[in-house]
């Protein structure tokens, strides 16, 4: 059981490490940003590109972060057996999470472009699958 709850922490940790890519070193605005600007009619200036890499730095790294402390959970305490490091893990993820899916739902539900909620939403479930198969 504790291997499938590695197997999934490893799934979750590319995941994140790949969104973590995408704002680092994807186009600013992402797609989705820069549909709500057009459709405000708001131009996009090279200064509210700045301020959006400015964001998407920040946004980028803790995506990065939480990777990096869901491997070090995973390959520790999790693998040791230790409920603790599920339940941390876990519940990291809940506190990047819960925002992160609730913006990007406010977002598509305020503007009516598709907005990657859903899949915030799966990674979270994903981590409490994960926490289960470790116990």
């Amino acid at each position: 059981m504790v291997e499938i709850a590695l197997g999934l922490y490893r799934l979750l940790a590319a995941g994140l490490l790949g969104l973590a890519a995408k704002y680092a070193f994807g186009p600013v605005p992402a797609s989705p940003h820069r549909l709500a600007l057009e459709q405000s009619g708001t131009p996009l200036t090279p200064t509210l590109r700045v301020l959006i890499r400015a964001i998407y730095r920040p946004m980028s790294a803790a995506f990065a972060a939480f990777a990096v402390l869901l491997i070090a959970l995973a390959l520790g305490p999790v693998a040791d057996g230790e409920r603790w490091g599920s339940l941390a893990a876990t519940g990291v993820s809940f506190v990047l999470g819960i925002p992160t899916t609730f913006g990007t739902w406010t977002f598509e539900r305020r503007t009516g472009i598709r907005a990657p909620y859903r899949l915030s939403a799966a990674m979270k479930g994903l981590s409490v699958v994960a926490m289960a198969r470790s116990w």
